[in-house]
């Protein structure tokens, strides 16, 4: 008679599922890391915290087992995570380019109607000088808390890095041209001085 064979005891849903968020917690480093790689660093704090709570969220909804390579999957997470946190930014940035255009309803703060006038008249000025993609590529570029990069921007805007520069380029240009108009240059300066 053949020897009998132990069979190894499967994992519990419950075990695979704290081994996966164990695995989360104990290479934070690697995950920032890969984060860091693709965000600025003031997206990538906030980006680790979708990351954590997205895949909270999914092994609340599947069975853990059926992950077959954990490390693979979060790193995939990090990189949609990452992926998505540009294109919001590229989205906010079209927003707001849109957003010059529209009448705005009545806002008690009066700080906050102050900023969003002056915002949409920024945008509007830069609207008149430059095409939509040009815009939304200089705001990200030079928006709020935009800053991104030129691969930042390409990725968000889903053009070659190639292309964002020469946009940029372009922008830059028609913005200095549109400066150096003394009629223009008040117009904008007059826009800024209503800031102080």
């Amino acid at each position: 008679m053949p020897a009998a064979f132990s069979r190894k005891r499967e994992r519990t849903e419950a075990e695979v599922k704290e081994e996966v968020l164990s695995l989360l917690r104990t290479h934070e480093t690697q995950w920032y890391g890969i984060l860091r790689s693709k965000l600025p660093e003031y997206y990538v704090e906030d980006a680790f915290g979708q990351v954590s709570l997205r895949l909270t969220e999914i092994l609340d909804q599947v069975d853990a087992r059926t992950i077959k390579n954990p490390h693979a999957y979060i790193w995939r997470m990090c990189q949609n995570t990452a992926t998505d946190r540009l294109r919001k930014a590229a989205a906010e940035a079209r927003a707001l380019v849109r957003y010059a255009a529209l009448p705005q309803p009545a806002v008690e703060d009066d700080y906050k109607v102050f900023a969003d006038e002056r915002k949409k008249a920024l945008v509007g000025f830069l609207s008149e000088v430059l095409t939509e993609r040009q815009v939304v590529a200089y705001v990200l570029r030079h928006g709020d808390d935009s800053g991104l990069t030129g691969q930042e921007i390409a990725q968000a805007l889903n053009i070659s890095y190639s292309l964002v520069r020469k946009e940029l380029s372009v922008a830059q240009k028609a913005v200095d041209e549109a400066l150096d108009d003394p009629e223009v240059n008040q117009r904008l300066r007059d826009l800024l001085d209503d800031g102080r």
